[in-house]
């Protein structure tokens, strides 16, 4: 019978026991000592890169900065809508709402036909009321009912207009 249980049938005080703890503390530094040098032994051979070496011909280009707007705002002109050019160039729509955004604050394109009017005007009213509050407050104002892509291309309509 082990000393622990032995105390609990007997109703005695359990105490340190310095001598086992001692034994248990230097088995554990042997089993440490015994993982370290196992891992130091089985460590990978690899630096961490997958090792394939890129062949001059796979690499590729990056397009003409820019040109990924401009890809967008083509398609804009040719009417396709904001699901249409999001699928198709497998981007998300916040993503080609923020080209929106861009497009309209180079005059690229117009916000016109991006979002009712009586949406763009409701926003368009809300920031010239609060010129100082960002798009934060905005979202917070409109309750979620815009996306900050939305938000974003009025703010960009705002500036060019104004």
């Amino acid at each position: 019978m082990g000393y622990l249980t032995r105390c609990i049938l007997n109703d005695e005080e359990v105490k340190k026991q310095d001598e086992l703890e001692r034994g248990l503390a230097s088995k554990r530094a042997a089993m440490v000592g015994d993982v370290r040098a196992w891992a130091e032994e089985n460590r990978p051979k690899a630096s961490g890169k997958s090792g394939k070496k890129r062949k001059a011909a796979e690499k590729k280009e990056k397009p003409e900065k820019g040109s990924t707007y401009e890809k967008t705002y083509v398609l804009r002109r040719e009417g396709w809508t904001l699901d249409q050019i999001a699928a198709e160039r497998s981007m998300a729509k916040s993503t080609i709402e923020g080209h929106f955004a861009r497009g309209i604050a180079e005059g690229a394109i117009d916000i016109d036909g991006l979002m009712p009017a009586e949406e763009r005007d409701t926003i368009a009213d809300w920031m010239r009321e609060n010129p100082k509050d960002g798009l934060n407050e905005a979202q917070k104002n409109f309750q979620g009912k815009f996306s900050y892509g939305q938000l974003r291309m009025v703010q960009a309509w705002l500036k060019k207009t104004e």
